[in-house]
């Protein structure tokens, strides 16, 4: 089956569950079902199923991608993209949006003096946010956006503790926006979700 089949079946899917879903290598989900074998007879049908069902794709949903959060996504029902580093440069705009910036050497560098720099879109971005009162929101996204956020705070000295992860899934922005409106509180909080709110509406 052609790759434009397999993502047409997905959007199906997802939007039939109004979960997120994936086409992923169909080798790699093989090994992990071989992995995840209780015993010698599962572990044959797997083998038979290799044999007799050998196919380039396979769709999953997120509890799949769960199983094995570095496999590489071939394409997804939330950026619709197949490049991967598009797919990351999407993510990164996505959380810009809500007023998070990149920690990058790229953004300690004056403008004038980035040329020959190159940002790697395929590795891990990390973000942050700045509240109120030296708190602060980070955030850790991998090449397939798997998105992990947490809730920190700093010392006058710039050490970093009471590190507290309210968010650890997909990128998908208004369960993101969610997981803060619940774990953050304070009254600079309910601006920050409010600009986060209408940001998100006139996108």
């Amino acid at each position: 089956m052609e790759l434009v089949k397999f993502i047409d079946e997905c959007e199906r899917l997802a939007a039939e569950t109004d979960e997120p879903h994936f086409v992923l290598d169909w080798k790699t989900l093989h090994e992990i079902k071989k992995k995840s074998g209780e015993n010698k007879e599962d572990k044959r049908e797997v083998d038979l199923e290799e044999i007799l069902d050998e196919q380039e794709y396979e769709i999953g949903d997120w509890t799949t991608v769960q199983q094995m959060p570095s496999m590489e996504i071939i394409y997804d029902s939330v950026s619709k993209l197949t490049d991967k580093e598009e797919r990351t440069k999407w993510a990164v705009k996505q959380l810009e949006r809500l007023g998070f910036t990149t920690n990058s050497i790229f953004d300690l560098v004056d403008e004038e003096d980035r040329e020959g720099l190159n940002i790697n879109y395929n590795m891990e971005f990390s973000m942050t946010l700045s509240l109120e009162h030296r708190d602060g929101l980070g955030a850790k996204i991998s090449p397939n956006l798997l998105t992990k956020i947490t809730h920190f705070t700093t010392d006058p000295n710039n050490f970093t503790y009471e590190l507290n992860e309210i968010y650890h899934g997909y990128l998908i922005i208004d369960d993101i926006i969610e997981a803060i409106s619940k774990n953050v509180k304070g009254d600079a909080m309910k601006t920050v979700i409010r600009d986060m709110k209408i940001g998100e509406l006139l996108n």
